[in-house]
């Protein structure tokens, strides 16, 4: 069946997703007068303008599931519904991050739910939804045939998308979903916090993230493969050497050329969060942020496709 008409966005926003060490927003940077400034007397004191405080609020829910949940129905508000829904496991999330950017490119959502059945509340948010499509996102491992058997009461077609793990599932996941595309975002499947950042700047611009094993020494031939058949002109690898080998910098440069190549990386995870957003969003104007905790990035992950939809 065809899927519903999009509501047209009337203004566009600009986000980023910043990490926290504690979850609060940081007080701004204040910069000492040099030695050679005018005294106080000499010269009256600078006054900043006046800056209005940003509108705060809270995305939570009781747990994982509902923390999931409550991010979707601020992405997909009363009245709309989402053609397709990805199914991921709260538990067991390493070979979800693909789904942010693949859900974010088709209109979708992501849900997190339970290795062996879908919670109460989970299951009313895909009832309310009201998808074509469910995509169970690894293998019956991470979630049971009881998850696709209960997922076909909520959707006529229902899926599974597995690879054998993390960089596999990534793969396919990109391969379902995505056709064409000019940019496209790196990660390493051993640092959460660098694949959640990472998957929803991808997400934000409609890219494939490709989740990889960081420390080997060459990209592997099927994600060249995908660079060259969706073609790539340009890639942000996120993290450092230790994240992402040269050698798979190198490996891509070789496909999209050394000067389309750039890496965000920094001291810690806060700073790799802020060069990421930096360069996927260089100019940004005024509009919504969302801010996570550096250290649970379950609850980063259940909310980056909300990030990751307003573009």
């Amino acid at each position: 069946m065809p899927f519903p008409p999009r509501p047209r966005r009337l203004q566009t926003i600009a986000l980023v997703v910043a990490l926290s060490t504690t979850g609060s927003l940081m007080a701004p940077l204040s910069v000492a007068a040099s030695a050679s400034a005018p005294s106080a007397a000499a010269a009256a004191p600078a006054t900043a303008p006046s800056v209005a405080a940003p509108a705060l609020s809270r995305i939570a829910g009781a747990d994982r599931y509902a923390t999931s949940v409550a991010a979707s129905r601020r992405a997909f508000p009363t009245g709309t519904t989402s053609p397709v829904v990805y199914l991921v496991s709260g538990t067991s999330r390493v070979e979800g991050y693909g789904a942010i950017a693949a859900a974010a490119a088709q209109g979708g959502s992501v849900l997190l739910t339970s290795t062996g059945g879908i919670p109460a509340l989970v299951a009313a948010e895909l009832d309310r939804l009201n998808p074509t499509r469910i995509v169970l996102v690894g293998s019956t491992t991470t979630l049971a045939t009881t998850v696709a058997q209960a997922a076909t009461r909520y959707a006529p077609t229902v899926q599974r998308v597995s690879g054998g793990g993390a960089a596999g599932t990534s793969q396919a996941l990109n391969r379902l979903a995505f056709t064409e595309a000019t940019k496209a975002w790196v990660v390493t499947s051993a640092s959460a916090t660098d694949a959640v950042v990472g998957a929803t700047a991808a997400g934000a611009h409609r890219s494939p993230v490709i989740v990889l094993d960081g420390s080997k020494a060459d990209l592997p031939s099927a994600n060249a493969s995908l660079l060259r058949d969706l073609g790539v002109a340009s890639v942000t690898i996120v993290g450092s050497t230790a994240a992402v080998s040269s050698g798979i910098k190198a490996d891509i440069e070789s496909i999209v050329g050394s000067a389309n190549v750039v890496r965000a990386s920094g001291a810690d995870r806060y700073t790799v969060a802020a060069r990421v957003n930096a360069l996927a969003w260089p100019a940004m104007a005024p509009g919504t942020a969302y801010l996570a905790n550096g250290r649970e990035t379950t609850n980063a992950f259940a909310g980056a496709l909300l990030a990751a939809r307003q573009k």
